[in-house]
């Protein structure tokens, strides 16, 4: 069973993992990352490797999936002719903009990814908007997401690009827990998000769109630390420690995460739109279980595990995206800047991430 590390035992440790995980990717060359495990490549750093510095660690790491947060020039350029698979984001700040107008729409499908498919990157959703909520700072670009999603479908049509899908992402205060058990059958949509939610499960239903939702178990402890054990956030939890929900019993907190966004859509009368976990990781330092030993279980075990599908969904892989670097100017909790399963610098923090038999 993995124990919670110090931030200081993370920070003791870090050198030498840092040190051995360059020559481990050369290494390991052959690592087998599933098709369903993709990176988030955020950029909220002034020290950042250059795009096709950091785009070397997808092969050796058989990395063939990447969420952008927004159209970079730079990325995208260097992802041209590569087997990649792309999420571009649709900034929020620019999501008003594109509600509002079918024009902007199209001059954004225009410059951001038009030339780029034609330039054969792989572009295969648009997100439109991050960590989308009613009940977070996101609020009102929440209310306007669907209209700039159906603008943004509408320009993709009109440029010959109908078989690019458009979705959202949303995090996880749009569900909410309805009853004293903390199972995933008491999870429920909130009511004031229901609305609009129906409407834009109606519009990725019709389009075949999946539903994107950034998941973190390790915020849930954060939250929770007298009832969520660190070792069910971690899926190194026994089986006495299982949460029982009906015939069923969990053994970790992604899945009562999963499930639980399962369970609200079934009950809004979606049981079939697909849930892709855009964004998820471990701290490897600076608060409570942060550690890089910590943040190595999480990854490999959930690498492990997505194969495996949900206790609600069994042998139906889960789709999972993996913060990519370390971003110095993410959030303003030191916490928030060592989620990437790489450093700033593109070096890998341990051997075999994304290895599944490790």
């Amino acid at each position: 069973m993995a124990s919670v590390s110090t931030v200081q035992e993370g920070v003791k440790n870090s050198e030498k993992l840092y040190a051995t995980g360059k020559e481990a990717a050369k290494e390991d060359a052959h690592i087998v990352t599933e098709a369903q495990v993709g990176v988030c490549y955020g950029t909220m750093g002034d020290n950042l490797a250059r795009p096709k510095h950091v785009l070397r660690l997808f092969a050796p790491n058989n990395i063939t999936k990447v969420r952008l947060l927004e159209p970079n020039k730079k990325t995208l350029e260097a992802l041209k002719g590569k087997n990649v698979d792309v999420l571009l984001g649709v900034p929020n700040k620019e999501i008003a903009l594109l509600s509002n107008s079918s024009a902007v729409a199209e001059k954004w499908v225009s410059q951001n990814v038009k030339p780029y498919v034609d330039s054969k990157v792989q572009i295969k959703y648009i997100v439109v908007g991050n960590e989308l909520s009613q009940n977070n700072e996101n609020f009102n670009v929440f209310l306007l997401s669907l209209e700039a999603m159906k603008n943004v479908q509408n320009a993709l049509r009109k440029q010959w690009l109908k078989d690019i899908k458009v979705t959202t992402s949303c995090d996880t205060s749009v569900i909410v827990q309805t009853g004293a058990h903390p199972g995933p059958s008491t999870m429920r949509f909130r009511n004031e998000s229901v609305p609009l939610l129906k409407d834009i499960f109606k519009f990725l239903s019709r389009n075949g769109a999946p539903f994107m939702v950034s998941m973190y178990p390790y915020y849930e402890l954060i939250k929770h630390p007298n009832e969520i054990k660190p070792e069910f956030a971690l899926f190194t939890a026994q089986d006495d420690n299982a949460l029982t929900d009906g015939q069923l019993r969990y053994q970790n907190k992604f899945d009562v995460m999963l499930d639980g966004f399962y369970t609200a859509l079934e009950n809004e009368g979606y049981p079939n739109i697909e849930i892709v976990v855009s964004e998820t990781g471990w701290p490897s330092a600076g608060g409570l279980a942060a550690s890089l030993e910590n943040e190595k279980t999480y990854v490999t075990k959930l690498v492990q595990h997505v194969n495996k599908g949900t206790l609600k969904r069994p042998n139906k892989p889960i789709q999972v995206y993996f913060n990519l670097l370390d971003e110095n100017q993410r959030g303003r909790p030191i916490i928030e800047k060592n989620f990437g399963v790489f450093t700033s610098d593109a070096k890998i923090k341990f051997p075999n991430a994304f290895n599944p038999s490790s």
